[in-house]
Formats: structure tokens, C-alpha cells, sequence
């Protein structure tokens, strides 16, 4: 596993609002999510530490859902039907968008998959990582997150 915390641009801060196309093809933004506490993922069905992350994410998203957390899995690389059967095949239950181009990919300069930014409940970016992330990883940044509410 590859856990490497740098930022992809500069420091931490704030995220200018972004929009995309859920699963569904409609419009969601991550102003959708306001007062929550985000998970903004990366992720590529043909990405090895993409798939061996996703299980971690529906797991930690179960477990904390109710407590004002979520995860945005913005999929890059695959057509929406690619990442829709994905999704289907494993149940994964949290958000998902579709970004086959990998616009947004380029707009926010990240060069690698997976990655990941948490954005607090203000949705000021405050953790980013690239490389698959594990429980005690999640643990340690979004729960304190989620105690402030």
C-alpha cells in the first residue's frame, strides 16, 4: 500500500465548489453535501490500490454516515456504464460521479490515482493523499472531524 500525505497543489485550504454527473447522469455539486464532513475520491476500475482501497471506504462511509459523513467517488478513465457495473458488482452505497475525461482531474493537477481530499463540514480542504488509504488512516483524520459537530 502506498500512503504518501502531499498536498497535489499548494497548501491545504480552501475548495472552489466543483460540480459533475452522478451515475444517473445528473448534475450533483459538492455544495450538495454542505455541513458534512467529505471524502472526495479518485478512483479507476483499473486501478490496483483504487480497488483495494474501496471496500475501506464503504465500510468506514457504514459506519459513519449518520454522524454527518459521506464519500464522493468521482470515477476517471472509465465510461459511466463501466463504473456503474463496477459499483453494482461490489454494492458499494456511497455517492459516486462520473468523470471519464479526468477533467477535474487536470483542473485540480492531481497526477495519480487514487487520491483523495477530506473537507470538513465548512468544506475547507483539510487532509489530501494520494495512494490507498486504510481504516486507522481514516480514523485518524475524519473522526475528530466528525466529534467537533
Amino acid at each position: 500500500m502506498l500512503l504518501t500525505e502531499f498536498p497535489a497543489t499548494a497548501t491545504p485550504g480552501p475548495v472552489i465548489e466543483f460540480e459533475g454527473k452522478d451515475l444517473a447522469d445528473s448534475t450533483v455539486k459538492i455544495s450538495d453535501y454542505a455541513g458534512q464532513v467529505v471524502l472526495v475520491n479518485f478512483w479507476a476500475t483499473w486501478c490496483s490500490p483504487c480497488k483495494e482501497e474501496m471496500p475501506v471506504l464503504q465500510e468506514y462511509y457504514e459506519d459513519h454516515q449518520d454522524a454527518g459523513f459521506t464519500v464522493v467517488a468521482i470515477n476517471t478513465g472509465d465510461s459511466p456504464e463501466e463504473a456503474a457495473a463496477f459499483v453494482e458488482k461490489y454494492r458499494y452505497t456511497f455517492p459516486v460521479w462520473s468523470d471519464p475525461p479526468g477533467n477535474r482531474l487536470i483542473a485540480l493537477g492531481i497526477r495519480g490515482l487514487p487520491y483523495s481530499l477530506v473537507l470538513d463540514q465548512q468544506g475547507k480542504r483539510v487532509a489530501q493523499w494520494y495512494g490507498a488509504t486504510n481504516t486507522e488512516h481514516l480514523e485518524s483524520i475524519i473522526t475528530p472531524l466528525l466529534e467537533q459537530q
